[in-house]
C-alpha cells in the first residue's frame, strides 16, 4: 500500500487541485521596499515565518459535496477518505520545510481506484503563525497588551480571531524591536481562529465558488462537531471541536500504483491590519494558503 507524499513548494503549484481559505477579503500581496513594508496600505497579506495548520481528513468525491446548512450535515456520501485522524496532524507550511502525515488511517489503494471530481479537506479553524517584518514608520499596535513606537513589529503570542470588533480587539502583534534581526529573533507562534470567514457588517460561515489565483474555484464551511454549518459569533472563539471543511472542483483519477502528491504554498499565508497612513497596526487575522493534490 501507498501512502500519501506531501511536499511543500512556494513557487508554484502542481497541476492538480488548488485551493485557498481566506478568512476574510482576498487582500492584494503587501506592498514592499525591498524588504520594508509601506505602512500606508491598509490592509494586505504576506509570507509568514511559520504556518502550522491542523488537519484531520482528505478525500476525493465522484460529484461535489452538498453545502450545509445550520440544520443539515454536509453532504459527502460520494466521497471517499484517502487519509483521517480524529485527533488531527499539524502539517508545518513553511519555506524550505517537507513534511508529511506521520500518524492517522490511511486508505488502501486498492479502495479508492476510479475517477473522481472533487476533493475535500477538514482543518483546524485555527492557525499558528510566527512572522515579523520592517515598516517605512514607526509603528503603534492597537492589539490588547501591544507596546509600539518601532519600525520592526513581530507576533507576540496573544491570540487573535478573524471575526472581532473594537479598539484592542485584535491583538497578536508587538513593535518594540530594534532591527528586523531582533524583531525576527523575538517572534513567537501567535493562534490566529477562524470564527467567521468575514469582518464585514454580517458574518460568513460559509464561501461559494471563489475564485483562487490560479483560475480554479473553491468553497467552505466552517462546521459544528456534528457537520452543520457553525453560527458565527462576533469576538467568541469556535465551538470546541468545529471544523473547516473545504471542497473544489478536480478531475483526478486514481490506478491502483498511483502516487499522491501534495503540494502547499503560503506566499499569501497572513492579513495585516494596518489604520492607513496614520501609523497605527490593529493586528494580524488569517490570510490563505494553497494547496494541490495530484495522482500520479
Amino acid at each position: 500500500m501507498k501512502k500519501l507524499m506531501f511536499k511543500i513548494n512556494l513557487l508554484k503549484l502542481l497541476v492538480g487541485l488548488s485551493l485557498i481559505l481566506i478568512s476574510q477579503n482576498s487582500f492584494a500581496i503587501c506592498n514592499k521596499v525591498g524588504t520594508v513594508f509601506t505602512s500606508a496600505q491598509q490592509e494586505c497579506q504576506d509570507q509568514p515565518l511559520v504556518q502550522n495548520v491542523k488537519f484531520y481528513k482528505a478525500a476525493l468525491c465522484s460529484s461535489r459535496p452538498g453545502a450545509p446548512t445550520l440544520a443539515t450535515p454536509i453532504d459527502l456520501s460520494s466521497c471517499k477518505t484517502i487519509w483521517s485522524n480524529p485527533a488531527g496532524e499539524i502539517l508545518n507550511v513553511q519555506k524550505g520545510v517537507a513534511t508529511g502525515f506521520t500518524s492517522g488511517t490511511f486508505a488502501e489503494q486498492s479502495t479508492l481506484v476510479g475517477t473522481y471530481t472533487f476533493f475535500y479537506m477538514e482543518l483546524d479553524p485555527t492557525f499558528t503563525y510566527k512572522w515579523a517584518g520592517r515598516f517605512n514608520a514607526a509603528m503603534t499596535p492597537d492589539g490588547v497588551g501591544a507596546r509600539g513606537g518601532s519600525a520592526f513589529c513581530f507576533t507576540n503570542g496573544v491570540s487573535a480571531r478573524t471575526w472581532n470588533n473594537g479598539a484592542g480587539s485584535r491583538p497578536g502583534l508587538t513593535c518594540t524591536a530594534l532591527d528586523l534581526a531582533a524583531a525576527t529573533a523575538s517572534a513567537v507562534l501567535t493562534d490566529v481562529s477562524f470564527n467567521a470567514f468575514s469582518e464585514d457588517a454580517t458574518d460568513t460561515i460559509i464561501i461559494d465558488d471563489v475564485p483562487t489565483p490560479s483560475g480554479k474555484v473553491f468553497s467552505a464551511a466552517i462546521l459544528n462537531p456534528t457537520n452543520t454549518m457553525s453560527l458565527a459569533v462576533q469576538n467568541t472563539a469556535p465551538i470546541a471541536g468545529s471544523r473547516i471543511g473545504a471542497w473544489g472542483a478536480q478531475n483526478v483519477q486514481v490506478k491502483v500504483d498511483s502516487d499522491f502528491e501534495l503540494q502547499f504554498s503560503n506566499t499569501e499565508g497572513i492579513t495585516l491590519q494596518l489604520v492607513n497612513a496614520n501609523g497605527v497596526i490593529l493586528g494580524i487575522s488569517g490570510g490563505a494558503f494553497d494547496f494541490a493534490l495530484t495522482a500520479k
